[in-house]
Formats: structure tokens, sequence, C-alpha cells
């Protein structure tokens, strides 16, 4: 529960590993769940954004892991803004899809969110 979740910091690399290994869907929603709560390590892994990347993409992914996928490549960017048009390109094409209505939410908020912090970013750098 997130009352102990100090107590996974030590883990935080290993679940991300198995995160990108596992096959079993419920166990990569569930430790995506875990990994959301706290901060990226200093060198996140690659490999971790790249499987949730391909997690997001994926229709064959049920909606649940999916959307957890796109708040964890959202983390990602908000460390990360040079990947906010990437990302936001991948949520535009998930909006022009058909999938379930709580997909297109999660999605168009996360777009807004992250024009948001693509128009912070860049004003920051104008005044530097």
């Amino acid at each position: 529960n997130e009352k102990n979740s100090q107590l996974l910091i030590p883990y935080l690399a290993e679940i991300a590993d198995i995160v990108t290994t596992t096959k079993n869907l419920s166990i990569k929603r569930e430790l995506l769940k875990i990994l959301i709560l706290h901060p990226l390590p200093d060198e996140p892994s690659g490999v971790l954004l790249d499987s949730c990347f391909e997690t997001v993409t994926s229709n064959l992914v049920p909606v649940g892991l999916r959307m957890y996928a796109m708040s964890m490549v959202a983390k990602y960017c908000d460390k990360y803004p040079e990947l906010i048009p990437e990302f936001v390109a991948v949520l535009e094409t998930i909006l022009a899809e058909p999938p379930s209505v709580g997909m297109k939410g999660w999605a168009s908020r996360l777009v807004q969110q992250l024009s948001q912090n693509k128009k912070l970013n860049g004003n920051r750098r104008k005044r530097l």
C-alpha cells in the first residue's frame, strides 16, 4: 500500500526489469502502478521507456495496462521534455482510434497536460 511504499525504493530497478521482461500482463500492470508512485531513478531505464511505448501502442494489451503505461511515459516526459512531441503524436493516434471511452479520456488529458508542460519548458528556455 502507499503508506509502506518507501520500503520498495531499494527494489525499484528490479521491479522495472520485471516489467520489461514478464509476459504476465496483470503483473506488469501492478508493477507499473508501483513505479508510477515513485520518482524516476537518476539513470532511468531506456528499456522500461521502450517497453511502455510498445504497450501504449499495442491494441492487443488490455486498456488498463495501456493507461498505466501512458502514465509512466508521461512521467519520463516530465524529466525529459524532448520526449513530449513523440508521445503527443502517439496519443493523438490513439485518440483517432476507436478505443474505450476511458482510454480516449486518459489520452486526451495527457495531451493537454503535456502541451502545458511543453509551453512551460519553452518559456523557461527563452528566459535563460
